[in-house]
């Protein structure tokens, strides 16, 4: 039995209705082919758009943040040359002469341990009273005032005349003695992009560098000391360098021997259990959590 028809179109008309219905389908489809590609590109191109604008934004905020650190440092290092100025020494420091204990005359001008030995801490000390002294290493970016406060976190974004800075401060730990008198003594700076601040010590990984720029000085109230550098190496932040309260001659003589086997330098320079020793610390990238120090010891103290 055949289909019943269907009601109120004969077998033409219908016909007829299933022509007009599938020719409109066909029309609507070649409609939407042709109009899908253009509504896809407007989507594209807006969506290249807001990429652009993005990537600009970026390119924006980057170039601003580089500006912004660039004159940060601009101003760190006006105001060091400021306080060498305050400081009375005009002159950077020349290196000694090998065996030499001290740095050779400077042209028309005293050596660089007597101009240390003149230093104005009064002046320094009327901008900042938490000025302890001066740090340096002769012919080197390293040549700071040397301070100290009640804790380890605000000189890393001040200034030595408390002006907020990204470069901070050469700072000596809150819980180490102001006069050195302690076994260790440690003081913390920045690693910088260049060789300023405590950019200088990874310098040392060089035995030849090590060679031309052997003694680290800081002088203070009670005059200059002269500290041989005797070993350099990367270390974490928990390893017994870190540790103040060594006092016994047992572990003075293991953290002595510690540093001597770490040391990427051979110096041929050996402390004894008796004697101080001065350790700088920097940030390091080699591990998680690493540091780059630089230890000397004490070997000639000059009264003012």
């Amino acid at each position: 039995e055949s289909p019943r028809p269907l009601r109120g179109h004969p077998p033409l008309a219908r016909g007829a209705l299933l022509l007009f219905i599938i020719g409109n389908t066909r029309r609507a489809a070649r409609g939407v082919a042709i109009h899908q590609p253009k509504e896809l590109f407007s989507v594209k191109k807006r969506v290249s758009r807001m990429l652009t604008f993005l990537l600009a934004g970026v390119l924006a905020v980057s170039g601003g943040y580089i500006a912004w650190k660039n004159l940060d440092y601009h101003r760190g290092a006006k105001a060091y040359a400021s306080a060498a100025q305050a400081a009375g020494l005009s002159k950077r420091p020349e290196p000694p002469k090998p065996g030499a204990s001290a740095a050779p005359e400077l042209p028309d001008g005293p050596s660089f341990t007597e101009q240390l030995a003149a230093i104005d801490l009064a002046a320094l000390q009327e901008v900042n009273p938490e000025v302890l002294g001066w740090i340096a290493i002769p012919d080197t970016e390293l040549s700071y005032p040397l301070l100290q406060c009640s804790n380890n976190v605000y000189y890393l974004n001040h200034l030595w005349n408390k002006h907020r800075n990204s470069s901070g401060a050469i700072y000596l730990e809150t819980n180490c003695a102001p006069d050195f008198s302690g076994f260790n003594t440690i003081i913390y700076g920045h690693r910088m992009r260049d060789p300023s601040m405590f950019g200088t010590l990874p310098l040392y990984s060089s035995l030849e560098f090590f060679q031309q720029h052997p003694t680290i000085y800081v002088a203070d109230s009670s005059g200059v000391h002269q500290y041989d550098i005797f070993a350099a190496y990367e270390v974490g932040v928990r390893e017994m360098v870190y540790r103040l309260d060594i006092d016994q001659p047992e572990e003075i003589q293991e953290l002595i021997q510690f540093c001597l086997s770490h040391s990427v330098i051979q110096t041929g320079v050996v402390p004894g259990v008796e004697d101080s020793i001065l350790t700088l610390s920097t940030c390091s990238y080699e591990f998680q959590d690493a540091r780059f120090v630089l230890l000397g010891v004490l070997r000639i103290s000059n009264s003012r």
